[in-house]
């Protein structure tokens, strides 16, 4: 027999294939599992398959099979072979227990490249003439822009120079830097930034209304190594941000819009807060920090940890004008839209808030030996007693009004009475009234000094 050597096939794969034809409609045929292949070199006869296909099997273990008892020999050694096993899985899981956990991994940037090729690494590059990568002129060195950082800069030997950028756009040579963190802590807590445009400060940017307050609290950030903690307190304990917003008509009429701030702009609750405030004055908001995000908008944790998916974005944040994730937003739209007032009106989760905070009222009622309505009223605004449009809604109420046809003197029982029904509707109302919805603040001569609801996300956060 000539040995043959394949130089070149057609086969289409170079695996064997068992138990299936070479064919792609037939399909699998064997649907079992093979214990043991045997190989050949030639083709068998009878004898020779009849052969390989006994295989030979110790005496005890056939005697065994056959009697159906072990021999006290295999018996022992399987029990020994247990004992081995259990003792091994016990120092396996002690072994186990012993291995320190594996460390926090984060994504890094690490300088580098390969040289003359497509990524090269760091390197001076030479400069493309009017933008054309084929007509290079002379290499320019690693450095910013003289017309932005001047001419004597020094020179980057070693790095990429990200570095450096990081330090000049935090110097106090750079005071754009500065200038727009100090505008977007006046636009938190204002509504609207010193400059309009806060996300442009060029030349097609607007002007600033104070452009002496905005230069002063840009100097007074570097000087105080730019801490963001200390400018909110210096901006909150201001007067101006302690102002009223209560609009007098004389002002009102002199500076419609407030560019001269002397009123505190009121300003509708973002999304987040807005659902804080509701789980918060219920007593249901989860005040801890931390932990992995929620993907369901009806938990009682903090908005911060809901979780936001780009592609599947609940209704209450497109409703109230949530930031969009996949899109950098420097200042948020405010939309005044009626299906707002119907999602505070009808939505099961502002429905749930509501009978919570009805419950705690008369929970807190109860305790301090009050029973009416008029208690009900003073503890869900601790902060400012009930207007004059008060009695109006009192006595518009269907419990009320049936009540005094009766002849009943005392109402206040059948207020008692259905406590939760009407109770839980009243809160609905005030989650969709301006108190909770919007951000006011009242002087004392006008009231409290803040909003009623605030007062009571005061008293209730503890």
């Amino acid at each position: 027999m000539a040995r043959t050597t394949v130089t070149r096939d057609t086969m289409g794969s170079p695996s064997l294939t068992i138990g299936t034809r070479n064919v792609v409609d037939a399909g699998n045929f064997f649907k079992g599992q093979l214990d043991e292949i045997k190989l050949f070199d030639g083709p068998l006869n009878e004898a020779q398959v009849r052969a390989a296909m006994q295989s030979p099997v110790p005496r005890e273990f056939a005697v065994a099979f056959r009697d159906g008892v072990l021999p006290a020999s295999l018996a022992a050694q399987r029990a020994a072979l247990r004992r081995n096993l259990t003792l091994l899985e016990d120092q396996a899981r002690e072994m186990r227990a012993q291995i320190p956990p594996e460390p926090r991994m984060a994504m890094a940037i690490r300088e580098g490249g390969t040289p003359d090729s497509l990524f090269p690494g760091i390197q001076d590059v030479p400069k493309h003439n009017r933008g054309r990568y084929d007509r290079l002129g002379k290499v320019v060195p690693r450095r910013m822009p003289q017309f932005l950082a001047g001419m004597n800069q020094p020179v980057i030997a070693k790095g990429s120079g990200r570095r450096e950028l990081a330090e000049w756009i935090a110097s106090e040579d750079n005071p754009l830097t500065a200038r727009v963190i100090v505008n977007r802590v006046w636009q938190h807590h204002f509504g609207k930034g010193l400059v309009g445009t806060t996300n442009n400060f060029g030349l097609l940017g607007a002007e600033p209304t104070h452009p002496e307050l905005l230069d002063w609290l840009a100097c007074w950030f570097i000087d105080n190594g730019w801490s963001l903690k200390k400018l909110h307190r210096l901006i909150v304990t201001s007067a101006t941000y302690q102002q009223s917003s209560w609009q007098d008509r004389a002002i009102v009429r002199r500076d419609a819009a407030n560019h001269m701030l002397t009123r505190m702009p009121s300003s509708r609750l973002e999304s987040e807060p807005l659902r804080d405030a509701m789980l918060a004055v219920a007593g249901r908001l989860d005040h801890r920090r931390g932990g992995p995000a929620k993907g369901r908008n009806d938990v009682p944790r903090r908005s911060l940890y809901i979780q936001t998916r780009r592609f599947d974005r609940n209704d209450y944040a497109m409703l109230f004008d949530c930031a969009n994730p996949e899109q950098v937003v420097a200042q948020r739209s405010v939309s005044i839209t009626a299906p707002q007032a119907l999602f505070l009106l009808n939505n099961t989760f502002v429905k749930q808030q509501a009978k919570a905070l009805a419950a705690r009222v008369s929970e807190e009622v109860q305790r301090a030996g009050g029973h009416g309505c008029s208690e009900s009223t003073n503890c869900c605004f601790p902060g400012q007693r009930p207007s004059w449009n008060w009695p109006l809604l009192k006595n518009s109420s269907p419990v009320h009004r049936t009540a005094t046809r009766v002849g009943t003197n005392t109402p206040n029982c059948c207020w008692q009475a259905t406590n939760s029904f009407m109770w839980s509707r009243v809160r609905r109302l005030a989650f969709h009234g301006p108190a909770l919805v919007t951000s006011l603040r009242w002087s004392s001569a006008r009231g409290s000094a803040c909003s009623p609801f605030t007062t009571l996300v005061r008293r209730w956060r503890r």
